[in-house]
């Protein structure tokens, strides 16, 4: 596991504190993206989050691999009308709660842009 760069923690809070939901997209490992995503604050596991994310269903969005993608890379360039309403529903659910996308391709991390927009 590569450390982070210095600053990035504190950098992160001060997005954070600001309003800004700060999002890792990356090619590493679930594990290794996860401990890092613990590192600089983008994942935060205290029990009060923990226990919102299970009543809102949520827990299975805390880290998306690019394998769990696959299934749910919209038919087109974009995000239209044309996609199934249950894939249009999963990329809601995983903007609101996702904090780490892992094991993603160039082509995961492009629809993960036009699902945010």
């Amino acid at each position: 596991e590569d450390p982070p760069k210095d600053g990035v923690d504190d950098a992160v809070l001060r997005a954070q504190r600001a309003g800004v939901k700060v999002v890792m997209v990356t090619g590493d490992h679930p594990d290794t993206a996860r401990a890092i995503a613990s590192r600089i604050n983008i994942l935060k596991r205290d029990s009060e989050d923990v226990e919102r994310e299970q009543l809102q269903g949520a827990d299975e969005f805390c880290v998306i691999t690019g394998t769990m993608l696959e299934s749910r890379v919209p038919k087109t360039d974009n995000f239209t009308d044309e996609e199934p309403p249950e894939i249009v529903e999963w990329w809601k659910k995983a903007t609101q709660h996702t904090r780490v996308f892992a094991r993603v391709s160039p082509i995961h991390k492009q629809v993960i842009v036009q699902a945010y927009q």
